[in-house]
C-alpha cells in the first residue's frame, strides 16, 4: 500500500471538488491549492482575503500573483459554490438592505505595488557569412503557469510591433490605445483649416545657402579614452551667397551628421553627429566626426549639414566608398 501524500487514494465523498470549475484555475494552480490543504470549495473559506491566499501558498513555495486570485474572483467563486442555497435565502430586513444601499462603497486602499501582468524580452542577432548582422526581438508572456507561455517573435528590433502585442496579451483593466506605426501616422489625415486658423508667419530665409565641398575618411587609432580603432570623418563646407555675412552674423546653430549604408545589405546607420553655430565673418567650416569601426564589408559614407531654425538649409554628400576586412 502506497503510503506518501501523492499517491494515497481516495475514493466516495473524499475525492475532493474539482478545484477548476473555478475560472482561472487550472491543473497547476490546483495542484499549488492542495499544498495548503485546499481541495474542497469549502476550504477556501477560512481565507477571508486574497492577501491571506497568496501569503500562504508564498509560505508553500508557490508564486501565485495576488492579481490573479483577485480578477477571478477566487474565493467570491468558491463561497457562491458552498452556500449556493444560503445565498438565495438568507435575506436581510427592510431597514439594514436601506441601510445597506445608501451606505457609499469605497475601494480599499492600495498601499502597495502589486504585478498584474508580466514578460520576458530578448534582442537576438545571427551573423551571415559576409559579415552582416540580422537582428530580431522575442517576447515571451509569463506569471501563467497553467498554459504555455505566450510567445512571439518580431523580425528586427523597432518597438511598436512589440509594444502593442504586450499591451494586448496583459489585458489590463484600464484602456489602452495602440501605439500608430510610421505608417499609420503618414497616412492621417490634415485637419481642414477654419477660417478662424490664424495662418503661420511668413518665412523670409537669406539669399544665401550652404554646400559640402569635401569629405575625408580616415582611421585613428587607441587613444587614453577610446581603447580602440575608430574612424573619422572630416566634413568641410562652406556659407555662400549675397547675405551670408548677415547669416553668419546671427550664429545660425548647424548640426553635422554621417550615415555609413552597408552596399551588399542596403542597411543606413547614423554613426555619429554634432552640433555648433556659425561664427560672424567665418564662411568655412570643417567639421570632425569619430565613430566605431562598422562591420565586415563594404560602406559607403553620407554626410549631411543642417543648417536648424529659424534658418533652414541642408546639404549632403555621398562617398568616400570603403571596405572592412579582418
Amino acid at each position: 500500500m502506497m503510503n506518501t501524500d501523492e499517491n494515497v487514494a481516495v475514493s466516495g465523498n473524499d475525492a475532493g471538488d474539482n478545484l477548476e470549475e473555478i475560472e482561472g484555475i487550472g491543473p497547476g494552480y490546483a495542484k499549488a491549492l492542495n499544498k495548503i490543504g485546499i481541495y474542497r470549495f469549502a476550504d477556501f473559506l477560512p481565507y477571508n482575503t486574497p492577501e491571506k491566499l497568496q501569503q500562504a501558498l508564498e509560505e508553500a513555495g508557490e508564486k501565485i500573483p495576488l492579481w490573479k486570485i483577485k480578477k477571478f474572483d477566487w474565493l467570491g467563486q468558491a463561497r457562491d459554490k458552498v452556500l449556493p442555497q444560503q445565498t438565495n435565502t438568507e435575506h436581510a430586513s427592510p431597514q439594514k438592505a436601506t441601510e445597506a444601499a445608501q451606505e457609499p462603497q469605497y475601494p480599499s486602499p492600495k498601499e502597495e505595488w502589486e504585478q498584474y501582468a508580466g514578460f520576458n524580452l530578448y534582442f537576438e542577432f545571427r551573423t551571415d557569412e559576409h559579415g552582416q548582422q540580422e537582428w530580431r526581438t522575442l517576447v515571451f508572456k509569463s506569471l501563467d503557469p497553467d498554459s504555455f507561455n505566450g510567445r512571439e517573435e518580431f523580425p528586427g528590433i523597432e518597438p511598436v510591433p512589440w509594444v502593442n502585442w504586450i499591451l494586448e496579451q496583459a489585458d489590463l483593466p484600464i484602456t489602452t490605445e495602440p501605439i500608430p506605426t510610421e505608417t499609420e501616422v503618414a497616412r492621417e489625415p490634415t485637419p481642414p483649416e477654419t477660417e478662424d486658423a490664424v495662418p503661420p508667419a511668413p518665412v523670409t530665409p537669406y539669399d544665401a545657402g550652404i554646400e559640402i565641398l569635401d569629405v575625408q575618411l580616415s582611421e585613428i587609432g587607441p587613444s587614453s579614452g577610446v581603447p580602440e580603432k575608430r574612424l573619422m570623418a572630416e566634413v568641410r563646407f562652406k556659407v555662400s551667397g549675397p547675405e551670408a555675412e548677415t547669416l553668419t552674423a546671427e550664429r545660425i546653430p548647424f548640426r553635422s551628421e554621417v550615415h555609413t549604408v552597408a552596399l551588399e545589405g542596403g542597411a543606413s546607420n547614423l554613426v555619429a553627429s554634432g552640433l555648433s553655430q556659425l561664427q560672424p565673418q567665418v564662411f568655412e567650416y570643417t567639421s570632425q566626426q569619430e565613430f566605431p569601426i562598422p562591420e565586415l564589408g563594404r560602406h559607403e559614407l553620407h554626410s549631411i549639414v543642417l543648417l536648424l531654425p529659424p534658418d533652414e538649409m541642408m546639404a549632403s554628400h555621398r562617398g568616400p566608398t570603403f571596405k572592412v576586412v579582418p
